[in-house]
């Protein structure tokens, strides 16, 4: 890992979040973005000049570091309560080479295993490394439907309750950043507010809920909803399920798996116009097996064991199970399938993430003052380079060249 430098990003394609400036200068000075020039880049730095390290960017595109709010693992690793925490940083840093500067890691938490969440506070949380910065926890489960339960057993599920609720933010504290539930459980109301109350981004998934049942959760707080249309009812016109809730609420952001397999084309171009831009959240959704060295190895993955069958991860009942996408390819496939501009595919992966946990303020788009966190990627949405705080983290080796002042 490179220290934090004084540098200027200097030619490149910058992508803002509402245009691109081509041929714009983006200057980085104590683990902060200080200044933006260019051709419509407005008052940002007029008149600033830099005099030091200066990295010729020239036809590649400067997009804030992109944050991916539902990871389960990648490059062969996983977050996994069994696996030592060097585990965990492996994910990290597989992640790291695709763009992604802070993620949250996706798990269930047993019941009643609240030391595991004490250790993740000590260990992991916020720690700097060679790879993206986790900021806590997304906790997909107990708390789901039996029918919608995706890679967990039965028996691992439970009914939410208050207690477990209370003792669940003891334990994870500030780190607890989303709760992925089924609103239809018997108690879910009475958590959904209790959780959203102490500051937890609650989310409706792996559910049965009827389009009813959503809005009433939604009004007790639910913000968001775990990988639309997926481990959820379809969309019917006389029950528009969960879903169509998703669909037909304001302030309530929708993650999207847009990798082609687990949304139809068509039903993510019906998500964007309903929800806009602000209303949908590109994930991975990413498996351990998402870039794995090794593709036809058999990993576990929840409580079951999975393998990529014809490009697809899956489940030993042959049902998806996670995906194998990284967020630089849901970003290009954003761009082609939903014929969007490149700002907007990256809006999705970038600042809407950081406005739905809460970090808008420092992080998900290059603003002056906000952190330096930043992905340089090619015409073809490949990442050569990503910064985290003004550091080099990754460097895609074909381009050591041109960023070997940094090091």
């Amino acid at each position: 890992m490179t220290t934090a430098r004084d540098f200027s990003l200097q030619g490149g394609i910058i992508v803002l979040p509402d245009r691109l400036i081509a041929g714009g200068t983006l200057t980085i000075s104590g683990g902060k973005i200080t200044a933006l020039a260019g051709p419509g880049a407005g008052r940002e730095g007029a008149g600033r000049v830099h005099r030091g390290i200066t990295v010729d960017v020239s036809g590649r595109y400067v997009c804030p570091g992109f944050i991916d709010l539902h990871v389960h693992g990648g490059g062969g690793h996983g977050f996994d309560w069994q696996q030592p925490w060097h585990e965990w940083e492996q994910v990290a840093r597989f992640h790291a080479r695709h763009g992604v500067t802070g993620l949250l890691a996706t798990v269930p938490v047993p019941h009643g295993a609240w030391h595991l969440l004490h250790e993740f506070r000590q260990e992991v949380a916020g720690k700097s490394w060679e790879g993206s910065t986790i900021f806590g926890l997304h906790l997909e489960g107990p708390y789901l439907s039996p029918a919608r339960r995706g890679c967990w057993h039965e028996s691992s599920l439970r009914l939410p309750r208050p207690d477990d609720c209370r003792a669940l933010l003891e334990a994870a504290g500030p780190f607890l950043k989303i709760i992925t539930l089924a609103p239809e459980l018997p108690g879910a109301i009475e958590c959904i507010s209790l959780l959203a109350a102490a500051g937890v981004v609650v989310a409706m998934g792996h559910t049965e809920a009827t389009y009813d049942q959503a809005v009433r959760a939604a009004r007790a707080g639910v913000r968001r909803v775990t990988h639309l249309y997926n481990a959820m009812q379809g969309l019917h016109h006389r029950e528009p399920g969960a879903a169509g809730a998703a669909l037909d609420l304001d302030g309530v952001t929708a993650e999207i798996i847009c990798d082609g397999v687990h949304v139809h084309p068509a039903a993510m171009r019906l998500a964007l116009r309903t929800k806009g831009v602000d209303g949908l959240n590109l994930v991975t959704d990413a498996s351990p097996l998402a870039g794995a060295p090794d593709p036809g190895i058999e990993v576990p993955f929840g409580q079951f064991p999975v393998k990529i069958v014809d490009g697809v991860c899956r489940a030993p009942d042959g049902s998806l199970a996670g995906s194998l996408l990284t967020i630089d390819r849901a970003v290009a496939n954003a761009v082609r399938l939903l014929d969007i501009p490149v700002w907007e595919a990256v809006r999705m992966a970038s600042l809407v993430p950081a406005r739905s946990i809460g970090i808008a303020q420092h992080k998900g788009s290059l603003e002056e003052g906000k952190d330096a966190d930043i992905a340089i990627l090619d015409s073809d949405f490949k990442v050569e380079a990503t910064f985290i705080g003004g550091r080099l983290i990754y460097v895609n080796p074909g381009a050591k060249e041109r960023y070997k002042m940094l090091y």
